[in-house]
């Protein structure tokens, strides 16, 4: 009579976890120490017993044991603070306490934070010396709305960015953009503080790539302060070539390749379950990649990482 063939179970994975069953067959295993596969079908646990004992195993273990986790040189920056951990202590305690009408809580932000995130913010620009203006436009439909933020540094703090002021405009055109500016700024006190002026590179913001004409918010705002501001671009525009330029200056073309691995899986529902179950086999996750139709260069770098993630 034929022995029954013996298979990995339930039992033999919680005495042994480093041992992983492997798709194809219940008796085919993977040793993950060793990256060794052999089957448990003859003996069972004899087998794993036997492959223990083997001289690759124990080299592997050796090696394990000898060497240092790379996690144990890297400082984790996402655990909470002593200060989080007190925020959320008192979040905690008063939750379920805590609870009123939409009147009541308009009055708590209108009259009690947003009058303490004023103070603070006067305080820190009494501090600073140089700030930066940030200011784009936000259509939303008829309304146009005009955000200014500043940037600036404090020695104890670091680099810093909030909401200067938030209004409504009847257009945007430079004039009335330098004027609402020149507003903001005189409210502030800030007209002497500013150093540089940030926005996306429009003509009525700085007349173009050469910086050139008169008729723009740089321009304007450089004659009524009465001295020369340093002219910054769109940030987003500032990374994406330097990121461009970086990857030209790479050995291999990146972007082709992506573009083709893009291609292979983009309309290919059995080609993505495949990749699918070879990130389970190796216990990653899986991630769709990004289109590539008007695809930024932020995007290749994050399908990039994704398939040097997968690769590694």
């Amino acid at each position: 009579m034929p022995k029954r063939k013996c298979s990995f179970n339930i039992s033999l994975q919680q005495k042994y976890p480093f041992i992983k069953q492997r798709k194809d067959d219940t008796a085919d295993v993977t040793c993950e120490k060793c990256r060794t596969d052999f089957s448990v079908g003859h003996g069972g646990a004899s087998d794993i017993e036997k492959h223990l004992k083997s001289e690759k195993h124990r080299l592997a273990d050796q090696a394990t044991a000898s060497s240092l986790s790379m996690l144990s040189f890297f400082k984790r920056t996402d655990l909470p603070t002593s200060k989080d951990l007190d925020i959320a202590a008192a979040e905690a305690c008063f939750e379920q306490k805590f609870r009123c009408a939409r009147t009541k809580s308009q009055a708590i932000v209108v009259n009690v934070l947003s009058t303490m995130a004023t103070e603070d913010l006067k305080e820190h620009l009494r501090k600073a010396h140089c700030i930066i203006l940030l200011t784009d436009a936000s259509n939303h439909g008829s309304v146009k709305l005009f955000p200014v933020l500043i940037r600036y540094f404090l020695p104890c703090e670091g680099v810093k960015v909030k909401v200067l002021e938030f209004r409504e405009q009847p257009g945007e055109t430079s004039d009335i953009i330098v004027n609402y500016l020149k507003e903001v700024l005189s409210f502030n006190d800030l007209n002497k503080k500013i150093v540089a002026v940030c926005g996306d590179n429009t003509n009525y913001n700085f007349g173009g790539k050469n910086r050139k004409g008169s008729n723009n918010v740089y321009s304007k705002l450089n004659e009524s302060l009465g001295r020369q501001l340093i002219g910054i671009g769109c940030g987003d525009h500032i990374v994406h070539n330097a990121i461009k330029t970086a990857d030209d200056c790479l050995p291999l073309d990146f972007e082709c390749i992506i573009v083709k691995i893009y291609s292979f899986f983009y309309i290919y529902s059995v080609r993505v379950e495949a990749l699918k179950e070879f990130c389970d086999s190796t216990e990653t996750e899986y991630q769709k990649l990004l289109g590539y139709t008007l695809m930024a260069e932020k995007q290749i770098m994050k399908n990039k990482k994704l398939i040097t993630i997968h690769r590694d």
